[in-house]
């Protein structure tokens, strides 16, 4: 298989081809701001979404690219019945975003996903959108959740452990960071081992 493309959106046309051809196995999308002009982050979301090749893509990485909520759920609106791993996390974005973006992913019926990171410095604070997702049947394909330098506090991991969709989850990322690092604390690390929910938690 072909390794990670990087497709550079240098002009619209760019991102129609973004669900690239059999053997490439995951896909990042990314707004260049590079050229005489400022591709709109809305319109390319539109072209990637309507793209049938999208069922075909097994990872998409949206990260650090700057596409802003009202993009991604345009993206994340697309059918993605292939995805399996998603990699999110905007630097522009702000907590009333990152819901957005949760939500939409809860709304995409054709989404399996079994690796999801959600993380960074560039979400801050996502308690909300955890909870959205933690709420939602849609999160029962999950094996691996990061949420790694969100701002999560202890009241987070109560979400967590109080999820009946997370039973599949094995593997779940709370490193901390820079700006918004997770502060779980004595209080919260004891809340994931409470059962029932969380019995396939391995690290």
């Amino acid at each position: 298989a072909a390794p990670l493309g990087t497709l550079r959106t240098a002009s619209v046309a760019t991102v129609a081809v973004a669900a690239a051809s059999g053997g490439v196995e995951a896909s990042e999308l990314e707004v260049d701001d590079d050229y005489e002009y400022e591709p709109d982050p809305t319109e390319l979301a539109r072209i990637f979404a309507a793209d049938a090749r999208a069922a075909r893509l097994p990872a998409l990485d949206l990260s650090h690219a700057a596409w802003g909520a009202p993009a991604l759920a345009i993206l994340l609106s697309a059918r993605l019945s292939a995805l399996r791993s998603l990699y999110l996390s905007d630097e522009d974005s702000t907590r009333d975003e990152s819901v957005e973006v949760a939500r939409a992913i809860v709304a995409n019926d054709t989404l399996a996903l079994t690796d999801l990171a959600f993380c960074g410095d560039s979400y801050g604070d996502v308690a909300d959108a955890l909870a959205i997702l933690a709420a939602s049947p849609r999160a029962q394909s999950l094996r691996m959740l990061s949420l790694a330098n969100c701002g999560l506090e202890a009241p987070a991991m109560d979400v967590l452990a109080g999820s009946p969709h997370l039973v599949g989850l094995e593997n779940l990322e709370l490193t901390g960071g820079s700006n918004t690092t997770n502060r779980i604390g004595d209080d919260g690390l004891p809340l994931l081992a409470r059962p029932p929910h969380l019995a396939r938690l391995r690290r």
